[in-house]
């Protein structure tokens, strides 16, 4: 038959283990784990402490072997788990990132659907590397060039005219003159606030 290691505590350790097990804010996992070298650095039988703590015995031998190896480090996280392997590699993720980032030369940005089919990867994949690295092909990147600017301005003057005549024949003032402005300002629905 197996004998549990001996737990020998030293002061500073038995001190960082009784504050872990008072503490409320630790994990519920790391307070049992502490309250199990506790119990064994007393002398007590796995089969007791796990009696005690509603455990098996085959759990309160791991952690307590595992305190014996690694000391507290051992016990304040689980073991890394095997788990299935990523189905797309990193440098698969990488080239697809780095070739979003290029224009296409005709359309000018990418979509989900152009990108797999350059890629080989579904539409969903392509959106999750897009959004783990906070990639947004659908807009636009940085400041807009003098001439989009210069675009723009025709348009927003546009705007403002057509808005001051929805707005001169709803009320019947006429919004198209400094004195009208002046005196107040159009509200969320069109309507003039002072």
């Amino acid at each position: 038959m197996r004998t549990a290691p001996t737990i020998n505590l030293a002061k500073n350790d038995r001190n960082l283990l009784e504050l872990i097990t008072e503490n409320s804010n630790e994990p519920s996992s790391f307070v049992q784990r502490a309250r199990i070298v506790l119990m064994a650095a007393q002398g007590l039988e796995n089969q007791d402490i796990g009696e005690r703590l509603g455990i098996t015995r085959q759990k309160v031998g791991r952690w307590r072997g595992r305190f014996a190896r690694v000391g507290i480090a051992g016990i304040q996280n689980d073991a890394r788990r095997s788990g299935r392997p990523p189905a797309i590699s990193k440098c698969k993720k990488t080239r697809t990132a780095n070739l979003t980032q290029r224009q296409l030369p005709d359309s000018g940005r990418w979509s989900r659907r152009k990108m797999a089919e350059v890629s080989g990867l579904s539409a969903s994949t392509v959106g999750r590397i897009w959004q783990e690295r906070g990639i947004n092909p659908h807009l636009p990147s940085g400041k807009p060039t003098a001439e989009e600017a210069e675009a723009k301005i025709p348009r927003l003057q546009k705007f403002r005219e057509n808005l001051a005549e929805s707005l001169d024949e709803a009320s019947g003032a006429d919004f198209r003159s400094s004195s009208v402005c002046a005196r107040g300002s159009v509200g969320r629905k069109g309507i003039l606030v002072n």
